[in-house]
């Protein structure tokens, strides 16, 4: 199985390479991507400014969230547009103090009894294949962190 992934991956590269020294392809952002089957903990995917990372299980103190919002992102502008298609077969366990005004780099965990896509409007979907604990983690926005770190100094 694992060989199979492998050789499927290369021919994947073998693929996009053959395309791009021909002219005839690029590989841009925007484009859909999913873990593949070879996938293991710590791989991780970017969509944008949300990362979405392999673990183990979800880390104790985090809580089931009820509601069938798919939202991985606190906020309502296009950035924090980062949501799970079909929350059916999903289980999202957001992290302690988890508001609308969240401003930490940890966010919620996903665990998958079925595959499951992460849309965005401006960035490509990731689909998660079924059976994994997906870590979603924020990209540090520095302005906002060297406010932090002044009124820390002050």
């Amino acid at each position: 199985m694992k060989t199979l992934t492998v050789e499927k991956s290369l021919e994947q590269i073998e693929t996009h390479r053959d395309a791009l020294v021909a002219g005839q392809g690029k590989i841009a952002p925007g484009q859909p991507l999913e873990f593949s089957a070879a996938a293991t903990v710590n791989d991780r995917i970017w969509q944008g400014d949300l990362g979405l990372t392999i673990k183990e299980q979800v880390p104790e103190g985090y809580k089931l969230r009820e509601s069938a919002d798919g939202q991985l992102v606190p906020g309502n502008t296009t950035g924090a547009k980062h949501i799970v298609r079909d929350t059916a077969g999903v289980q999202i366990y957001d992290p302690p103090g988890w508001s609308p005004t969240y401003d930490e780099l940890r966010g919620p965990y996903l665990v998958t009894s079925k595959a499951t896509t992460i849309d965005h409007p401006t960035h490509g979907a990731v689909t998660i294949p079924e059976g994994l604990c997906v870590e979603c983690g924020y990209q540090r926005v520095w302005d906002q962190e060297q406010a932090k770190e002044r009124r820390q100094r002050d």
